[in-house]
């Protein structure tokens, strides 16, 4: 039986998440797809899970500045609201304290299971930058 994810949604609502930790790959293996790769397949779980066992709606993760590419670009992350006019600075930021950590989230309602794409997950909003067609009928 698969979990409704029917959340009332709004900045002072506790919503159901799971966080990931640290998700790093060694420097010589960077840049080749292979921590997209190993997320992906975390999150192809963790989709899994809050269809199936566990009432999820978001999955979280504490990105440093320097990967905020890595999870916003290519994997399809968001960042907090209260976060839109520090990130603006972003570069500065990585040059100053690249360490500096900022909260991202990825809403699974809007994150699909598709087999016949490569990489088997799609994200609405890849999906609409992409021009492809969806519907929720």
């Amino acid at each position: 039986k698969e979990i409704k994810l029917e959340l009332d949604i709004s900045e002072n609502n506790e919503i159901p998440a799971i966080k990931i930790g640290r998700l790093a790959i060694d420097k010589k293996y960077s840049k080749k797809g292979l921590g997209s790769h190993i997320l992906r397949n975390i999150l192809l779980s963790i989709l899994n899970l809050s269809k199936t066992k566990v009432g999820l709606r978001f999955v979280t993760v504490d990105a440093y500045a320097t990967a905020l590419n890595f999870y916003v670009k290519k994997n399809n992350f968001s960042s907090r609201k209260s976060d839109t006019e520090t990130l603006k600075k972003i570069d500065k930021i990585k040059k100053q304290n690249p360490n500096r950590s900022f909260i991202l989230y990825l809403d699974l309602k809007d994150t699909f299971i598709v087999p016949s794409f490569r990489r088997n997950l799609a994200y609405v909003s890849s999906l609409d930058k992409f021009g492809y067609y969806y519907s929720f009928e």
